[in-house]
């Protein structure tokens, strides 16, 4: 953010500059002021008007919950349902299906039962999620194409070490390398929603766009305000054993706590429609990512500068011959 102020103020002190230089020209230069007047309007403006765009990013859903694993045994699947529909709400196709990374099929399993399609909103309550799964430690998971023009939103299954769930280690280490690409994805508007990382949780939620460190975790777990919003329970949140919690976002991060723990640690989190600002995301908990706002500037710094250049050699030299 401080080198986009710095490229703010230059920007700005640039047109002073040529405004002052015109002062000092006499009348024969005024068809060539004309032209830089319009230049101005037609090129430098709207490029301003760019560079003052925030990106709208994705909605993310974490959680120390393995909500995978035991909505596929029939057992909190209104939570699993409304996470689900949740990250896909600001994709910008949100009809697309979700990839879901997952070595086995407890993620598809959870999805298809009654009690979480019933928070199906894009297709309609009842109607099965659509979904394409890959295996994140197979040879096709390294060349699948992570962009929101496939998927709405991406699914990743619980670790392995929540004492049945599917997805393993290299799991992890297969997912982690793509951080870059889920990133991009994020910020492009694709949802993503984290299970429980249970024992491995340090590296589970490496690939999270915003730093969330994982802790153990304690019961029992109270649903705040703004999980109860969004339809959440405290009888699903303790319906069942999970496997780590967060520790609380920090003032101005974008994350809103929707659950806590026996000890006050966040046991679920989300972001909705979260805001990629200068190049950093939401509040305190940035991460550097390219934004059309930003190239805007530094294309706008570029033309303001050969204008000014141009503009001096016209001073020395004069204006254009008729």
């Amino acid at each position: 953010m401080t080198n986009l102020l710095r490229l703010l103020k230059l920007l700005f002190s640039l047109p002073s500059f040529v405004c002052n230089a015109t002062q000092i020209e006499n009348s024969r230069n005024n068809r060539y002021r004309t032209r830089l007047a319009r230049f101005l309007g037609v090129v430098v403006l709207p490029l301003l008007f760019l560079a003052s765009l925030d990106v709208q990013a994705g909605n993310l859903w974490l959680t120390g919950h393995d909500m995978d694993f035991h909505c596929s045994g029939g057992s909190g699947c209104t939570t699993y349902g409304i996470a689900v529909d949740f990250v896909r709400q600001d994709a910008p196709d949100k009809t697309l299906p979700i990839l879901v990374l997952d070595e086995g099929s407890q993620v598809v399993a959870g999805m298809a039962r009654p009690a979480a399609t019933a928070s199906n909103t894009v297709e309609g309550a009842g109607v099965a999620f659509p979904t394409v799964v890959v295996n994140p430690t197979s040879a096709a998971f390294a060349t699948t194409v992570i962009s929101v023009s496939n998927y709405s939103a991406i699914v990743i299954a619980s670790d392995s070490t929540c004492g049945g769930c599917d997805n393993s280690a290299a799991s992890i280490t297969a997912i982690n390398a793509r951080t870059a690409d889920l990133h991009a994805f994020f910020t492009a508007g694709g949802g993503i929603l984290y299970n429980s990382g249970a024992a491995r949780r340090d590296t589970y939620y490496a690939s999270v766009p915003i730093a969330a460190p994982a802790v153990s975790v304690s019961g029992p777990f109270t649903v705040t305000a703004a999980g109860l919003a969004l339809g959440m329970t405290d009888a699903e949140a303790n319906c069942c054993a999970t496997h780590n919690s967060f520790t609380l976002p920090a003032a101005g991060s974008p994350l809103v706590v929707a659950e806590t723990d026996g000890a006050g640690f966040a046991e679920t989190m989300f972001v909705s429609g979260g805001t990629i600002i200068g190049g950093e995301f939401g509040g305190s908990s940035a991460i550097p990512v390219p934004t059309l706002s930003e190239w805007a500037l530094l294309l706008l710094v570029t033309l303001m500068l050969l204008v000014g250049v141009a503009f001096v050699r016209r001073l020395r030299y004069g204006p254009p011959a008729s």
